[in-house]
């Protein structure tokens, strides 16, 4: 059984550890996302869809990779964009094929488009681990990892909207520099701790190492 607290402390912990580097690849990532999305919007429709399925998805997998990597303070900027020479079309396909799941399901009304949307929560970090893995499989594995865990993680989020409303009041720059590398290395945490107590699910080799 994993608590807020103790993820939470393990999350924070790896981020000062590597600090400036966790920094740089968040802000990066940021920025290509945002630039891109920025470019698309010139070309309606196509132009976002195409940065989101060819960039963004892919991208959300690297930045994954680095948080898990950066649990040993190991993470490093190019973690970012290893995606492209690592069975980057399988990448593609998969995060396209969730995120059109969990767009069908947001259709029939909100919940179970948000239902769906942490039962597909580790796809990213199984995908970091093991990029050959098949939607299928992706899929599957996920929904079998937040099985019984999809409340818990959601007020795991919870547990952040006091540092979101005050990055609001500093236009941002306090999720710069703090919350979102804080709970990017927190929900890392979470994915290492659920393979940990899911042995037959994962094949990952990953090993496991509420504060306002």
């Amino acid at each position: 059984m994993w608590t807020r607290a103790e993820l939470k402390q393990r999350g924070k912990a790896s981020f000062f550890g590597n600090y400036w580097i966790s920094v740089g690849a968040w802000v990066l990532f940021g920025l290509i996302v945002g630039c891109a999305s920025f470019v698309a919007g010139f070309i309606p429709f196509v132009g976002s869809i195409a940065a989101a399925v060819f960039l963004a998805g892919p991208l959300t997998v690297g930045i994954t990779r680095f948080t898990l990597k950066n649990r040993n303070s190991e993470g490093k900027i190019e973690d970012l964009f290893s995606v492209f020479d690592s069975n980057y079309m399988n990448l593609v396909t998969v995060e396209l094929i969730k995120n059109l799941f969990i767009i069908l399901w947001s259709l029939l009304f909100i919940i179970p488009g948000i239902i769906k949307s942490y039962e597909y929560r580790m796809v990213d970090y199984l995908l970091a681990e093991n990029p050959e893995m098949d939607y299928r499989e992706a899929l599957d594995r996920s929904r079998q990892m937040m099985d019984g865990e999809k409340w818990n993680a959601f007020v795991l989020d919870l547990s952040f909207l006091g540092w979101n409303i005050l990055s609001a009041f500093t236009f941002g720059l306090l999720a710069l520099f703090f919350v979102t590398p804080y709970m990017g290395q927190t929900n890392a945490e979470l994915y290492v701790t659920l393979s940990n107590n899911n042995p037959t699910v994962v094949y990952s080799n990953a090993t496991e190492e509420d504060n306002f």
